[in-house]
């Protein structure tokens, strides 16, 4: 955020994306109290106020002396004209008349955020130069924030993490409390096992199988698919592939890999 003016993350469930969020917008009113604003805005107010503001106020409480100001639920005011604020994206009205030299406008859960809301953030970006933090799970194949990471990613600084690159993931046990942990990737690649095994019957997930599996690992290039199964290591392949294909909203729905 210190360099780039337009950053957008896009990461699986379980990651601590939320908690990286609250933490910039505190780094961003704090070291910039003359006069600065900062909005927040997910889908519903609710996801505002209890995911993302939560984390802000557990992190801001320890500190509150050192940040300095007061904190309600979706409101952190140092003075009137140094304050963040959470707004829902259910009335792109909300977002007029905001204006300040320093402006940060975070979108939590950007990929459920319609595009009329995106309009109004580009017209608050218009006069000023604030700084655009757009963060979330890769479950569409359209939309502002998509665009983000495709027509549009000229832009901006893009970010991806996949769960297989959790400390947890990785360590095979915990250890960070909260993060998407082995087990749970584990339980994702049977389950898409048995979800491929289901369908693999229809002769286009046959080739697609099998294009995959011969673009991926070099363990997988000599592998085709059977009539009744598909082996686990065609699924690792399906996880860890950059190569994009409608399968990937599915592994992105299941919060395990998103193709950049």
């Amino acid at each position: 955020m210190a360099k780039h003016r337009r950053v957008a993350v896009k990461s699986g469930n379980g990651l601590g994306k939320g908690f990286c969020a609250a933490v910039a917008l505190l780094w961003f009113l704090h070291s910039h109290q003359d006069a600065t604003i900062a909005l927040s805005t997910a889908p519903t107010f609710r996801q505002g106020r209890h995911v993302l503001w939560r984390q802000i106020r557990r992190l801001f409480r320890p500190k509150a002396e050192l940040l300095g100001g007061k904190i309600l639920d979706t409101r952190w005011e140092i003075s009137d004209d140094c304050y963040a604020m959470g707004l829902s994206a259910e009335n792109a009205d909300q977002f007029q008349g905001f204006h300040s030299p320093n402006m940060l406008i975070m979108v939590d859960e950007a990929e459920g955020v319609s595009d009329e809301i995106y309009e109004a953030i580009e017209a608050v970006m218009t006069p000023a130069e604030p700084l655009l933090l757009l963060i979330g799970n890769s479950t569409t194949v359209s939309g502002a924030f998509r665009r983000a990471f495709y027509e549009e990613r000229q832009i901006y600084h893009n970010i991806t993490i996949s769960a297989l690159d959790s400390p947890d993931v990785k360590a095979g046990k915990t250890l960070v409390p909260g993060l998407t942990s082995a087990k749970s990737v584990e339980e994702r690649r049977e389950t898409w096992a048995r979800t491929i095994r289901s369908q693999v019957l229809i002769p286009w997930r046959f080739r697609y199988i099998e294009m995959m599996a011969s673009t991926c690992h070099p363990a997988c290039k000599s592998w085709r698919p059977p009539s009744t199964a598909v082996p686990a290591r065609a699924v690792d392949c399906l996880i860890r592939s950059n190569k994009p294909a409608r399968a990937d909203t599915r592994l992105a729905r299941a919060g395990l890999f998103f193709q950049g």
